[in-house]
């Protein structure tokens, strides 16, 4: 109990009371050097509209079906491979977004051609990593709450295939 984090409960009165949280992400390099990278987490309209920059590839077109409507091919590896590729530029785009540091070049693409180029791929791995956990740890944690709770009676067990019933599931809640 004695490393548990005291966690503080705050009661919004207005959802303005928010606003962004900016954080600092602290890279040890090999050599021992610590880099401090500022950043800030993006709203969901931030977030989308960094996405939406990005257009996913068109599928392959493999035929017609009895209609004439068009038949694509969405296992083709070259199909998969562009799919790949744009959910990289996306996460360029929403790093690009959420670093308050200044990045050479004069426009958003040339930025993010300048971070595939000169970062380290360990530093651009862990940066995007890490913008992904803060995105994600609200809902991650909403969504431990949430499997969680029990309706009253309920030991949550019910809706669970039988070989995922864990018999101590609500140890300590008697």
């Amino acid at each position: 109990m004695a490393d548990e984090i005291k966690k503080e409960k705050r009661v919004l009165t207005s959802l303005a009371e928010l606003g962004t949280r900016r954080f600092d992400v602290e890279l040890e390099l090999t050599d021992g050097e610590i880099l401090v990278i500022p950043m800030h987490t993006l709203s969901f309209r931030q977030w989308n509209e960094a996405a939406m920059e990005v257009k996913d590839p068109p599928p392959p077109v493999m035929g017609a079906d009895n209609n004439g409507a068009p038949i694509f091919d969405t296992k083709n590896p070259d199909y998969q491979l562009a799919l790949t590729e744009a959910s990289n530029k996306r996460s360029w785009h929403r790093l690009l977004a959420s670093m308050d540091i200044e990045v050479p070049g004069e426009s958003t693409e040339d930025k993010i051609e300048w971070m595939e180029d000169h970062l380290e791929r360990g530093v651009a791995e862990q940066l995007v990593t890490v913008m992904m956990n803060i995105a994600l740890e609200v809902k991650a944690h909403i969504a431990d709450r949430a499997f969680s709770f029990h309706g009253a009676g309920s030991n949550g067990n019910e809706n669970m295939p039988p070989d995922e019933v864990v018999d101590d599931a609500v140890e300590g809640n008697e």
